[in-house]
């Protein structure tokens, strides 16, 4: 564990098939990518700069692969909350508003998550803070959905213009 008390990740490049469990999850859900994707995660994750930067000159495709949730390296880094690692990788050219195969906005899993620094963080990015997920709900809609009444005022407050375009039927916050 790193001293902030997330974990570190490591991946044996020989075998892609891995796992990630998250809080209050019931289990382990398999994330099978490519060894590209693992060997650039666990870079950023380490803060090995120059080991980084010579896969994404080599590669550039690492900037839109995908694990097994259809997660780019960002997102998987934004949903643990490594607001480094997710900074440096938007200055090479990822994008903040990639969503995973579930058609859920990185944005949306960092609100629901409760990491409000690195959602300002976003925010002053100029993420779609307006984007929609599968279901057509955007992130003041989902937060509802997952009882979060605090992170949606807390981005209200922050994203005044997300009042305007919350489906009006929903309860108050």
């Amino acid at each position: 564990m790193r001293s902030s008390g997330a974990p570190i990740y490591r991946s044996n490049l020989g075998n892609v098939d891995a796992t990630r469990r998250s809080p209050g999850s019931l289990g382990a859900i398999p994330v099978s990518a490519d060894p590209l994707w693992y060997a650039l995660r666990d870079a950023v994750f380490g803060r090995e700069f120059g080991v980084e930067e010579k896969l994404l000159l080599g590669n550039p495709v690492l900037t839109s692969l995908r694990d097994g949730l259809g997660e780019t390296v960002l997102h998987f880094l934004a949903v643990e909350n490594d607001g480094d690692g997710v900074s440096w990788l938007h200055a090479q050219g990822f994008d903040l508003d990639t969503k995973n195969d579930f058609g859920t906005p990185v944005v949306f899993e960092v609100a629901q998550l409760g990491y409000k620094e690195l959602i300002l963080w976003f925010l002053a990015q100029g993420v779609n803070i307006e984007a929609r997920n599968r279901s057509g709900q955007n992130v003041i809609e989902a937060l509802r959905e997952y009882d979060k009444p605090d992170m949606c005022a807390f981005l209200l407050e922050h994203a005044p213009d997300l009042a305007f375009n919350t489906d009006a039927k929903l309860p108050p916050i």
